[in-house]
């Protein structure tokens, strides 16, 4: 599957989710954290996650660790972004 127009981890996280057919809960259960974290994955509060819990969302999703790494890195920089304005 191409991921690429998924830029942000939140985009990425949910776009893949739902190309899966997973709910939040199943996708929690498989990544092993909990279904509020990944809301606010998906929702662009939280971009900051352990390279443990990237690598298990990248199983758990079928995406590439560094897939996950570059959305992450969009996030981070959009976060800088934005604290400049």
């Amino acid at each position: 599957m191409d991921y690429d127009r998924y830029r942000t981890l939140a985009e990425l996280v949910r776009g893949a989710r739902l190309i899966e057919e997973m709910t939040l809960e199943e996708l929690a259960k498989a990544s092993g954290t909990s279904k509020s974290y990944l809301s606010e994955i998906e929702n662009g509060v939280s971009w900051r996650v352990s390279v443990q819990l990237a690598d298990r969302l990248a199983d758990a999703l079928s995406i590439s660790l560094s897939r996950i790494a570059k959305a992450a890195h969009e996030s981070e920089q959009d976060a800088i972004a934005g604290e400049k304005k």
